[in-house]
């Protein structure tokens, strides 16, 4: 079963220099892009872009004007009076006189998500589409609350008091979610009579050591980031995780060297349309080295209150 993350309604920045910040931090984490940049100054003429980054390596350029709109209710909620339908063209019209071109145009607003905004940003980018120009979309706080609650290190960063204030907060848990997340993907479920790629299961192998180490878990085909933490396992609180995670980690490691050695002995072999293990031992190696350092997890997601990770190996 899935472990979900219990999430709170996040009040928007209360200035526009705050909310310009935090839609160029998400681009940086949420788009993998640590270049993506504020674009001038206020009264400098800046073509409807007030923050710049690119797509995921791709080198896909997004332009992002931010409008923070309306006031907030007790709690944090949007109040009516925000972004309207007639200021979405125009901005497009500014944007075609940015001097690079762009790819991806965002409007970001802390204003709520709404059908008839919605309505208007599809009509708007489908004629973008014929016009072979950039994308068009919106971004709501809706949206901005999701890649917060994504990326434990951005809603640290931006709302470290109010979460510590409501007592919502555990750098410990937010490091030990990832975790669990690096360790319920199929490289870790899937047994060796039946992985269909070698190459796929080091890369997953080797991005599960990183996501213990740093607290980045990435994809591996975009390599963008999935889910960031506060940091690895260095940065747990308890030292009896640390000593028990350290453990889980040199599995994992033993498990890629141990692939990687049988293969060079021809004990596997790789193929197009799969992986054959010409011995049964190595077969039965690999997954319980793979088992193992789920077995040394659980019992650390179990002490800190969060579900194990379910797994046949």
């Amino acid at each position: 079963m899935a472990m979900r993350q219990v999430t709170m309604v996040l009040p928007p920045p209360k200035l526009w220099q705050e909310f310009e910040e935090l839609t160029r931090d998400v681009i940086r984490f949420a788009f993998n892009d640590p270049g993506a940049k504020n674009y001038g100054n206020p009264g400098a003429t800046q073509h409807g872009v007030d923050v710049y980054g690119r797509q995921n390596g791709s080198g896909h350029l997004i332009g992002i004007q931010c409008k923070r709109r309306g006031k907030t209710d007790s709690n944090g909620r949007m109040l009516p009076g925000g972004l309207t339908v007639s200021e979405l063209a125009p901005e497009i019209a500014k944007a075609r006189g940015f001097p690079h071109a762009l790819d991806r145009y965002v409007l970001a607003t802390t204003d709520s998500r709404q059908t008839k905004l919605q309505d208007e940003e599809i009509r708007l980018n489908e004629l973008q589409l014929r016009s072979a120009s950039f994308t068009f979309e919106v971004w709501f706080w809706d949206d901005f609350q999701s890649y917060l609650h994504k990326y434990g290190q951005l809603l640290q960063w931006y709302y470290d008091s109010i979460l510590r204030l409501n007592g919502v907060y555990d750098a410990d848990r937010q490091i030990l979610y990832l975790f669990h997340m690096a360790f319920s993907r199929p490289a870790f479920s899937t047994r060796m009579s039946t992985e269909e790629s070698g190459p796929a299961l080091l890369d997953a192998l080797k991005d599960t050591m990183t996501a213990l180490n740093t607290g980045e878990l990435r994809d591996r085909e975009t390599r963008g980031i999935i889910r960031a933490a506060p940091g690895g396992i260095g940065l747990l609180s308890s030292p009896t995780w640390r000593s028990e995670l350290e453990k889980a980690l040199r599995f994992v490691a033993e498990a890629r060297r141990f692939y990687k050695q049988a293969r060079d002995e021809k004990k596997i072999v790789e193929h197009a349309d799969g992986v054959n293990v010409l011995d049964g031992r190595v077969a039965m190696g690999l997954d319980k080295l793979r088992g193992d350092a789920i077995r040394v997890l659980n019992p650390v997601l179990e002490s800190a209150g969060l579900p194990e990770v379910v797994s046949p190996l």
